[in-house]
C-alpha cells in the first residue's frame, strides 16, 4: 500500500484588494488553507519538504479564490466570473458529495427495506458534504474578511468641449482650401464741418491795379 506525506497550511493572507467594478482600492485580509501530498519513496525528509511546499502554492490559491469571493462595500459587487469558477471548482466537491449519498442511500434501502427514507439520508448526505466542501469554506472565508477601503473612485473630471471646424479638413493636395468667411466692412459716416462761408470775390476786382 501507498504511502503519502500531507502536509496542511492555514494562514491568514493579506494582499493589496482592487475593485473590478468601481475601481475602490484597499487592503483585504483572508483565511486561506492549503494541502499538499507527495508519495513516500525512499527519504520522508525529501517528501515532506516536496509536500510542504505544494501546500505552501495551494495555499496561495485557495487565498486567491477566496479574494475573488469578497464583496465590494462600495458597490456590492464581486470579482467578475466569481460564481462560474465557484461552480467549475465545485465539481469535485458535488461529486464527492453524490456518490456518498447514493451510497447511503443504496444501504438505507437494502437494509431498511424503506424506499422513502434511503430518498431522504441520501438528500441529507448530500447536503451534509456539500456544507463541507472547499467551496462553501471559501464563501464563509470571503464573508469574515477584513477588507480596508482607503481609496475610492474619483468623479470623473468634465473636459472643456471640442470645437470642431465646419468642414471637414483633408489631406488631397488637390483640394482647394474653403474659403474664409466674407469680412463686414465698416464704413466711417462723413462728418461735415461747419465752416465759415466766404463771399466771393468779384474777378474784377482781383485783376492788379496797373491793368486798370
Amino acid at each position: 500500500m501507498a504511502r503519502y506525506m500531507v502536509a496542511t497550511h492555514n494562514a491568514t493572507i493579506t494582499r493589496d484588494w482592487l475593485c473590478g467594478h468601481c475601481q475602490a482600492f484597499g487592503r483585504v485580509s483572508v483565511e486561506a488553507e492549503g494541502e499538499g501530498e507527495k508519495r513516500l519513496w525512499f527519504s520522508r525528509a525529501a517528501a515532506a519538504d516536496v509536500a510542504h511546499e505544494r501546500a505552501a502554492v495551494a495555499l496561495e490559491r485557495d487565498a486567491d479564490r477566496i479574494i475573488s469571493l469578497v464583496r465590494c462595500p462600495k458597490c456590492h459587487e464581486r470579482a467578475r466570473g466569481a460564481t462560474l469558477a465557484t461552480l467549475w471548482h465545485g465539481l469535485g466537491d458535488f461529486a464527492a458529495a453524490f456518490v456518498c449519498s447514493v451510497f447511503i442511500g443504496v444501504l438505507a434501502v437494502t437494509y431498511l427495506g424503506s424506499s422513502f427514507v434511503g430518498v431522504v439520508l441520501a438528500v441529507a448526505a448530500l447536503v451534509v458534504v456539500l456544507a463541507l466542501g472547499k467551496e462553501r469554506r471559501r464563501w464563509a472565508a470571503a464573508g469574515r474578511a477584513d477588507l480596508q477601503v482607503v481609496r475610492v473612485r474619483a468623479a470623473p473630471v468634465q473636459s472643456a468641449p471640442i470645437v470642431r471646424p465646419s468642414q471637414p479638413v483633408t489631406a488631397d493636395p488637390y483640394r482647394a482650401l474653403p474659403a474664409p468667411p466674407p469680412l463686414d466692412v465698416v464704413r466711417p459716416a462723413i462728418v461735415v464741418a461747419n465752416a465759415p462761408i466766404v463771399p466771393s470775390v468779384d474777378a474784377d476786382a482781383r485783376q492788379p491795379t496797373f491793368l486798370v
